[in-house]
C-alpha cells in the first residue's frame, strides 16, 4: 500500500518536471510570430501569452479521456497494469521532451504522449498474454484500434495541410500588403483584420468551449448548432471594432499578432495540459478506486477509466500557473523558439543546418518546376505579381520578419486549429504551428538562392525528428513498461534515477551550448557601432588568440608525454569551437560589413577585416589540426615520442612560445608595439625560427634515412613540425597586416596580399 501511494506521488512529481520539459518545447507554438516580427517588447509578448496559458488550463478538463481511455480499453487492465503503463509513459515524456529542448528542435507533446500511451499499453498487454500462455492474437481487445488510428492519421495529415494552406494564404497576403504595408490603404487593413480577429476569436469561441470545466453542455452545443450565425456576428463585430481602432490610430496588425498570441497560447494550455497531466490524474483516480476495493492490484480491473471525468479547475490553474512560470525563466524554451525563427527569417546569413541531398534535391526541383511555370504564365501578369514581392528597402537589425507574415501566421493556424475542432479532428498545435511558418515563409521568398537548401534542410531535419519522436516513445515507453512489470517496484526506483540524472547531464549540456551559442551571437552583432577603433579591438582580440595558441600548445606537448588523452581531447574540442566561431563570422562578413558605418571613416577597414578573418582562418586550421593529430596518436595508444623527439620539440617549444607572446604583446599595445622598428624585430624572430625548423626537420629526417625507419610517431613529430611552421608564418602575416592597418595612410591603395606574402 506504501509503495503504492508513492507510485501517485512520483506521477506527479513526474507530472511537475513534464510541464517544465513540455512548455519549453511547445512554446514555439505561440511566441514564435510575435518575437520574430517583434511586435512589442519580449516582457509584453511574455505577459500576453503568459495569461493566454492560465485562461486556457481551464478549458482542459474535456481532454483529460485521451489519457484514460482514448489510446487503451481501461477495462481490459488491472489497477497493478494501468499504473506501469503510467508510469513508463511519464517517465519516457520527460526524458523524451528534454532531448529534444537540448538540442533547441520543436516536437509533438501530442504525437509523444499518444505513442508512449501506446507502446506502454501493447508491451503491458503482450507480457500478460505471454504469461497467461494466450494467443497474441487477442492484442486488439486491449488498444482502442480505431481512436488511435483517427488521431496518429489526424496528426501527420495536418503537417502537409497545415504547410499548403499557409503558403496560399501568405501568397494571398503579400499580393494584398507587399512589403510596404504601411502605404496599403485603411480599407484593405481593415477589411483583414476583420477577418484576422474573426478568426482568431472564433477560435478561442471553439476551443474554449470544447474543454471547459465551467460551461454547460447545453451552451457548447447551440453554438455548435449554430456555427455560421455565430460565425458572421463575430466577423461583423470584430470588423466594426478593427475599424474603431484604425479611427483611434491604433496599429491593427499589432493588434492581430498580439490576439493571436494569447489565442494560440491559450490554445496549447487547453489542448497540451492533457500532455501534462491527464496520465497523473488518471493515476490518482485509478489508486483512489482501487484503495478502497479490497482487492489485490492485479485483480482489480479499471473500469472506472471509461466514464466520464472532469478535472478540479483548481488543479488546472495551478498546472497553468507552473507552465506560466517556466515560460519566462527556462532557457531551453528561448533555444526551441528561435530554431523556428530562424528557418523563418527573412535575410540570409549563417545558417543553424548544413545542406544534405535531399533538400538539394527538393530545392532543384522546385527551382526547375518554378522556371517551367514561368514559361507558362504572361509576362504581364508576372510582373504585375513580380511587383507586389519587390522588398523594402533594407533597415538596420531587422526582425526576422515583418507583422503582415506575422498576423497570417498566426491566423492560419487559428483557423486550422479551430475548424479541426469543430470537426472533432486530433491534430498537433506543434506540427500545426509550424507547418504554417514554414509554408508562409516559402511563400514570402523567405528562402532564396542564399538560403533555400539549408531552410529546407532544417525543416527536415524537424520532421524527420517528429516521425523519430513517434518511433523512440512507443519503443522506449514499452521498454519502460516491460520492466516495470517484470521487475516490479526496483525497476520504478531505477527508472526514476536515472531519468534525474538525465535531466541534470542535459542541464549542464545545454548551458555548454547556450553560453557557445551566445558567444557567436556577440560575434555577430559586433560590428554595427563601435565605442572604440574596431582596428584596436581586432587587435587586442588576436594577441589573445596568440596567447591561446602558445599555451595550447604546450599544454598538448605536456599531455603527449603523459599519453593524457582526456586532455588532448579537451583542447581539441576548444579550438574546434574557435574555429567554428571564425567560420560563422566569415559567413556574416558581408552582412556585417555592409552595416558597419566605421567603414566610411575608417580607410582600408572592410578590406583589413576580411584578410584578418581569413588569416585567423588559417592560423586556427593549422592549431585545430595539430591537437586533432595528437589526440587520435594518443586515443589509439600508439608509441610516444621518443626522448630525443620530445627534447627537441621541447626545445623548440620555449622558442615557439617566445615568439607568440611577443607578438600578441605587440599587437597589445597597438600602434606604440606595431611601429615599423617593432615589425622588423618579429620578422627577424620569425626568421631564425623557421631557421630553427629546418635544421630540425634535416636532423630527423637524416636520422630516419640512416636507420631505415619508418613509423607513425616519426610522421606524428613531422606534422607536428610542419603545422607549426604555418603556425609561425601566418602569426607573422597578422602582424604585419595590423601594422599596415593601424597607419594613418589610407591602405585602399596599398598591397596588402603582396606585402604579406
Amino acid at each position: 500500500m506504501e509503495f503504492a501511494l508513492a507510485a501517485v506521488v512520483l506521477l506527479f512529481l513526474l507530472a511537475a518536471s513534464d510541464l517544465v520539459v513540455g512548455v519549453s518545447n511547445d512554446a514555439v507554438n505561440f511566441l514564435n510570430s510575435a518575437i520574430g516580427s517583434r511586435v512589442a517588447s519580449r516582457r509584453t509578448i511574455m505577459i500576453v501569452a503568459s495569461l493566454g496559458i492560465l485562461f486556457g488550463a481551464t478549458f482542459a478538463s474535456g481532454l483529460m479521456e485521451v489519457a484514460r481511455k482514448g489510446i487503451f480499453n481501461p477495462e481490459a487492465f488491472s489497477y497493478a497494469e494501468v499504473m506501469a503503463i503510467f508510469l513508463a509513459v511519464m517517465l519516457t515524456d520527460i526524458l523524451l521532451l528534454d532531448l529534444f529542448n537540448t538540442y533547441g528542435l520543436p516536437t509533438s507533446t501530442t504525437v509523444s504522449i499518444v505513442f508512449e500511451l501506446l507502446g506502454a499499453a501493447v508491451a503491458v498487454a503482450l507480457f500478460r498474454l505471454t504469461a497467461s500462455g494466450e494467443s497474441w492474437t487477442l492484442l486488439p481487445e486491449f488498444i482502442n484500434s480505431a481512436k488511435a488510428g483517427e488521431i496518429i492519421g489526424g496528426i501527420f495529415l495536418s503537417v502537409g495541410v497545415a504547410f499548403t494552406v499557409g503558403a496560399i494564404v501568405m501568397f494571398v497576403a503579400r499580393l494584398l500588403f507587399t512589403f510596404r504595408y504601411g502605404k496599403t490603404g485603411r480599407v484593405v487593413h481593415i477589411l483583414w483584420s476583420g477577418i484576422a480577429l474573426a478568426a482568431i476569436a472564433y477560435f478561442l469561441l471553439i476551443k474554449g468551449l470544447k474543454g471547459a470545466s465551467f460551461v454547460s453542455d447545453d451552451f457548447r452545443g447551440w453554438t455548435q448548432d449554430h456555427t455560421w450565425m455565430v460565425l458572421g456576428g463575430v466577423w461583423g463585430a470584430m470588423t466594426l471594432l478593427a475599424g474603431i481602432l484604425s479611427a483611434l490610430r491604433v496599429s491593427l496588425l499589432h493588434t492581430i499578432v498580439l490576439a493571436g498570441t494569447f489565442a494560440l497560447a491559450m490554445a496549447f494550455a487547453g489542448n497540451d495540459l492533457v500532455n501534462f497531466i491527464g496520465v497523473p490524474l488518471a493515476g490518482m483516480e485509478s489508486f483512489r478506486a482501487w484503495n478502497g476495493s479490497g482487492l489485490p492490484a492485479d485483480q482489480f480491473m479499471m473500469d472506472v477509466l471509461a466514464q466520464p471525468y472532469k478535472a478540479n479547475t483548481l488543479i488546472l490553474l495551478l498546472a497553468g500557473a507552473i507552465m506560466a512560470v517556466t515560460l519566462w525563466t527556462s532557457r531551453k524554451a528561448r533555444s526551441v523558439t528561435d530554431t523556428e525563427v530562424n528557418l523563418a527569417r527573412a535575410d540570409a546569413g549563417a545558417e543553424r543546418f548544413h545542406g544534405n541531398w535531399i533538400a538539394r534535391g527538393v530545392v532543384r526541383m522546385a527551382h526547375n518546376s518554378a522556371r517551367l511555370f514561368g514559361g507558362v504564365v504572361p509576362g504581364a501578369l508576372a510582373r504585375s505579381v513580380e511587383a507586389r514581392f519587390v522588398p523594402a528597402p533594407p533597415v538596420s537589425n531587422p526582425p526576422a520578419f515583418d507583422l503582415v507574415r506575422a498576423s497570417v501566421n498566426l491566423t492560419t493556424a487559428s483557423v486550422l486549429i479551430a475548424v479541426a475542432t469543430n470537426m472533432k479532428l486530433p491534430l498537433s498545435t506543434t506540427y500545426v504551428s509550424f507547418m504554417v511558418a514554414m509554408g508562409t515563409s516559402l511563400a514570402d521568398r523567405a528562402w532564396g538562392r542564399e538560403s533555400a537548401v539549408f531552410r529546407v534542410s532544417g525543416v527536415l531535419s524537424v520532421i524527420g525528428g517528429w516521425f523519430l519522436t513517434a518511433a523512440v516513445a512507443f519503443t522506449v515507453a514499452g521498454l519502460f513498461a516491460l520492466l516495470i512489470r517484470s521487475l516490479g517496484n526496483p525497476a520504478v526506483v531505477v527508472l526514476a534515477l536515472v531519468a534525474v540524472a538525465t535531466l541534470v547531464h542535459t542541464f549542464r549540456l545545454h548551458r555548454r551550448r547556450s553560453t557557445k551559442e551566445a558567444a557567436i551571437k556577440a560575434d555577430d552583432l559586433q560590428g554595427a557601432e563601435f565605442v572604440v577603433d574596431p582596428r584596436t579591438q581586432s587587435a587586442s582580440d588576436l594577441a589573445e588568440l596568440l596567447e591561446a595558441v602558445a599555451d595550447a600548445l604546450q599544454v598538448a606537448l605536456d599531455a603527449m608525454q603523459l599519453e593524457d588523452h582526456r586532455r588532448l581531447r579537451k583542447l581539441r574540442l576548444a579550438f574546434g569551437d574557435r574555429l567554428d566561431r571564425n567560420e560563422r563570422q566569415l559567413d556574416t562578413l558581408p552582412q556585417r560589413l555592409a552595416q558597419d558605418i566605421g567603414i566610411q571613416r575608417i580607410p582600408g577597414l572592410g578590406k583589413g577585416r576580411i584578410l584578418d578573418h581569413d588569416l585567423r582562418q588559417d592560423l586556427l586550421v593549422s592549431t585545430f589540426s595539430l591537437l586533432r593529430q595528437a589526440e587520435q596518436h594518443v586515443a589509439n595508444l600508439l608509441p610516444p615520442f621518443t626522448k630525443v623527439q620530445m627534447e627537441a620539440l621541447q626545445a623548440y617549444g620555449v622558442e615557439l612560445q617566445q615568439f607568440l607572446r611577443s607578438h600578441a604583446e605587440a599587437l597589445r599595445l597597438g600602434r606604440s608595439g606595431l611601429e615599423p622598428a617593432m615589425v622588423e624585430r618579429c620578422s627577424l624572430e620569425r626568421i631564425r625560427l623557421l631557421t630553427l625548423l629546418d635544421q630540425l626537420i634535416s636532423t630527423h629526417a637524416s636520422s630516419l634515412q640512416l636507420h631505415k625507419k619508418s613509423d607513425r610517431t616519426a610522421s606524428l613529430f613531422f606534422h607536428w613540425v610542419l603545422e607549426t611552421k604555418d603556425i609561425v608564418a601566418v602569426s607573422g602575416r597578422l602582424v604585419r597586416l595590423h601594422a599596415g592597418w593601424l597607419r594613418e595612410a589610407d591602405t585602399k591603395a596599398s598591397p596588402i596580399l603582396v606585402e604579406l606574402a
